[in-house]
């Protein structure tokens, strides 16, 4: 939809200067209504009020996109920006917040990634619609009447820093608005702007919200700052009580992960060394503070002392967590949680990112990599719909590029690992929901990317990428990557191609299965002839779980896999990146050494999930070894095999949409009790296992609608709705 659809005759406006925290505001009539809908787009995002009130607890809209077109310049280089463009626009019902006469509508409006990724001024759009009987009674739109005036944010930097000068506007300056306010000299008039070229649609998915509250405990008292532990990593903001400060008195609070040994704010995994913060400067009024357009990531915060905490605001996007976990193994109870908490505090403005603290972005390795977990343990249908039109919207559509980001930011990845996500996650989302349509919009993706590879491999190898860009296979790995890039690149390309050619005969695409199938056959032949050792059975020196990458697409022969096993029981613990944990826990899983698998998760050696527990951890690692930042989700993707595998809980092949289901548990030693759920259409799936060396005891509860069938060798038996038992002899 344009602009035009979609605002009708309102017009866009900005500040006459550069002032990035503006309040825009008109008044305005309303005719004889019995429903009233505000349709508005603040960029980068905003909050409005009408007659005082807000109309809504959404924080952080509209949900970042590649909003419009704009120079971008890599290296001193103009980038041709060859993207897709979207804007979401809010609707609120107004209904309640409306008076006959004399009404006042009025926007704050933060600049947000908009303006930090240099997309523009910030600006704001907006039309109230009135109905009477379903009738559309008339229209009020944003016009040459709006005026401006500065806010009490004088700085604003997303996930980094919040400045608040009360002076400038005191706290209630919104609230307290009326008409006559608008002739106050401090009041400009706005400056009507060019819409933003770009495609229109209504924000479905979630936006953030103050999901929860935590007390922060006082750990430190310094005299003139103190130190606050808020018990767990958390993405959101502190609020403070600053009223005995005396006008232009300041209260800072300073946000961190961790602290030092001395008991002072250490910063060193957030951005760079440097710490995200919050300043308050008093009109000399009493008032609660707290940020309005920054969430920040944090355990710890100090607080000079002429300021006292009130409350911590847990603000992330407003996902329910539909699933739950709970066992007799503490590191498996610990590594759901921490994934749960992990994935909640990187989901923000609309999309999955890497850390909510450092750079806060959409890295599509990071996010495709979880993206199973994601749809599976949250109720997330419309967030990752949104994402996935953020995976196409940064595709590059004449060379097939897909960024390492979405929406797009320079930022380091690769053409398998990251690039891949424009058929993983489809294909993922498609798997869960069943929705077809998703599959037939990306197909098309799929075959440029291909194109893409194509032209940046040599020797039928994915070698390169965009001239400027990195070109990754895994990362993360505990010490420095061996696993050869192009190897893993060209996993990931055969993997993609298999999700194409099901996808070729899912859409009615047939006729280009055979290139397709040429091609995967192609580039196996490849992989095996420069990484396929035959006097060992390995690929690439069996380093950083290489087997595994082969075994997982159909390479080596059984000496590929048995020697993997060997190598990770002795070894005892993980030596992988990212996407190779992953992949050896599932490839161990289902090829019957479900047993290592629960070792090498529980392990309690020094590249370990129980090393990050024991430590103290609340969200997962970016690093095996801590190097960097406490919250990043991507080792997390393992979780989905906790109810894959352990609890048993597996779609049928060749289904979609979670309709039939197969309960087929994996027996381990050390774990002899183990109960878990997901939230299907029609209710919980819920399975419970106690067992003891002899026997198991399964109760499977199945919802209304939902075929199940419990495997137990080559038994078969299929499940009733409601509760079902089962003992499977050991």
């Amino acid at each position: 939809m344009t602009g035009k659809e979609m605002f009708g005759k309102a017009k866009w406006f900005s500040p006459s200067s550069d002032y990035s925290q503006p309040i825009f505001a008109d008044t305005f009539e309303a005719p004889d209504f019995d429903m009233a809908e505000l349709i508005i787009c603040g960029l980068g995002f905003f909050k409005a009020y009408i007659n005082g009130r807000s109309v809504s607890s959404d924080l952080f809209v509209p949900a970042w996109t590649d909003y419009n077109h704009v120079d971008r310049y890599i290296n001193g280089e103009l980038y041709k920006d060859r993207f897709r463009h979207s804007i979401n626009v809010l609707k609120y019902d107004v209904s309640l917040h409306i008076k006959p006469q004399n009404n006042i509508i009025a926007v704050l409006v933060g600049p947000g990634w908009y303006v930090k990724y240099n997309f523009g001024k910030v600006k704001l759009c907006f039309k109230i619609d009135f109905y009477k009987d379903g009738k559309l009674q008339g229209s009020f739109y944003s016009n040459d009447t709006v005026k401006w005036t500065k806010s009490h944010i004088t700085e604003s930097q997303i996930i980094r820093h919040e400045i608040q000068d009360f002076n400038v506007a005191p706290e209630g300056f919104i609230e307290n608005l009326t008409p006559d306010s608008l002739s106050d000299d401090r009041w400009q008039k706005a400056v009507e702007i060019e819409a933003p070229e770009s495609d229109y649609v209504f924000q479905t998915t979630p936006a953030d919200k103050v999901i929860r509250t935590l007390s922060p405990k006082l750990v430190r008292d310094f005299g003139d700052i103190k130190v606050y532990d808020v018990g767990q990593n958390i993405s959101g903001r502190v609020k403070i009580d600053i009223s005995g400060l005396k006008a232009g008195e300041s209260a800072l609070i300073v946000y961190s992960e961790l602290i030092n040994e001395d008991g002072e704010i250490d910063f060193a995994t957030h951005s760079w060394g440097k710490p995200q913060a919050n300043e308050f400067i008093s009109d000399g009024k009493a008032k609660i503070a707290a940020a309005e357009f920054s969430w920040f990531g944090f355990r710890y915060f100090s607080l000079t002392s002429n300021a006292k905490p009130i409350v911590c605001d847990v603000i992330h996007a407003d996902v329910p967590v539909t699933s739950g976990f709970m066992s007799s193994s503490y590191a498996l109870n610990w590594l759901y949680d921490a994934f749960i908490n992990t994935q909640l505090t990187n989901m923000h403005a609309g999309i999955p990112s890497d850390c909510p603290h450092r750079e806060g972005r959409g890295y599509t390795g990071d996010g495709q990599l979880v993206s199973g977990c994601g749809l599976l343990l949250f109720d997330s249908k419309e967030f990752y719909k949104k994402w996935l039109r953020d995976i196409a919207d940064c595709q590059d559509e004449t060379t097939g590029h897909v960024q390492y980001t979405a929406p797009f930011v320079q930022s380091g990845g690769g053409p398998g690992g990251w690039g891949g996500a424009i058929a993983i996650v489809p294909y993922n989302y498609y798997l869960r929901f069943g929705d077809l349509s998703v599959l037939k919009e990306f197909f098309p993706r799929m075959l440029k990317y291909f194109k893409y590879l194509d032209d940046h491999s040599e020797n039928d190898l994915v070698v390169s990428d965009e001239p400027w860009a990195w070109c990754l296979g895994d990362w993360c790995t505990p010490d420095e990557i061996k696993i050869p890039a192009p190897f893993v690149n060209n996993y990931f390309y055969v993997k993609t191609l298999e999700i194409a050619i099901k996808t070729a005969k899912l859409i009615g695409k047939e006729e280009y299965i055979p290139e397709l199938s040429e091609k995967l056959n192609i580039k196996k032949a490849a992989t095996v002839k420069h990484y396929f050792n035959e006097s060992t059975g390995d690929f690439a020196d069996n380093i950083q779980g290489a087997n595994a990458f082969a075994v997982d697409i159909g390479l080596g022969d059984e000496r590929t896999f048995q020697r993997m096993a060997e190598n990770y029981k002795k070894l005892g613990m993980y030596d992988t990146g990212i996407f190779g944990t992953d992949i050896v826990t599932r490839v161990l899983f289902e090829r019957g050494q479900g047993q290592l698998a629960f070792d090498l998760l529980t392990s309690e050696k020094e590249i370990s999930f129980s090393t990050q527990m024991k430590k103290g951890a609340t969200t997962i690692w970016e690093y095996w070894t801590h190097k960097k930042s406490n919250n990043h989700p991507m080792f997390g993707a393992v979780v989905k095999y906790l109810f894959d595998y352990l609890l048993g809980i597996r779609q049928k092949a060749e289904t979609a949409g979670c309709k039939d289901i197969i309960i087929s548990p994996v027996f381990v030693n050390g774990l002899d009790f183990v109960s878990g759920y997901i939230t299907l259409d029609t209710g919980k799936l819920e399975v419970t296992i106690s067992k003891n060396e002899k026997k198991a005891d399964v109760t499977v509860f199945v919802p209304d609608g939902i075929k199940a069938t419990l495997l137990d060798g080559d038994k078969a038996l299929e499940l009733k709705a409601g509760t079902n038992k089962y003992q499977y002899k050991l």
